[in-house]
C-alpha cells in the first residue's frame, strides 16, 4: 500500500523526476577521521590531515600501550590455551587517537 501511494505522488512531479534510493550501508553512516578528532579536541600531530576526511567505521578505547593494542587487535579467537591462538593482519587503521 505505502508503494503505491509513493508512486502516485512521483507520478504527480512528472516524468522528467530521476528517482533512485541507496541502501543502508554502515559505512554511508559512519562519521569521518575529522569529525572524531574535533568532537573529542584533538590535534593532528603527524600524518596528512587530507586522510581525516576518511570514514571510521568502528573505534576501539584501549586503556594499554599502543603495541598492545596493535598486538590484541591481531588475535582473532581467544581460546583458554594460548598455544590455539590464531594470528592474522590487522584491520586498517584510519587514524589513533592518543591521550596521556
Amino acid at each position: 500500500m505505502y508503494k503505491r501511494q509513493v508512486r502516485t505522488e512521483l507520478a504527480k512531479l512528472g516524468s522528467d523526476l530521476v528517482v533512485a534510493a541507496l541502501p543502508a550501508d554502515r559505512l554511508l553512516a559512519a562519521p569521518t577521521l575529522r569529525a572524531q578528532f574535533e568532537a573529542v579536541e584533538a590535534n593532528l600531530v603527524l600524518g596528512n590531515p587530507d586522510l581525516l576526511n576518511r570514514e571510521s567505521a568502528d573505534i576501539l578505547v584501549a586503556a594499554m600501550t599502543l603495541p598492545n593494542v596493535l598486538r590484541q587487535m591481531c588475535i582473532r579467537d581467544r581460546p583458554r590455551r594460548r598455544s590455539h591462538r590464531h594470528w592474522f593482519l590487522p584491520p586498517p587503521i584510519a587514524g589513533a587517537k592518543l591521550a596521556l
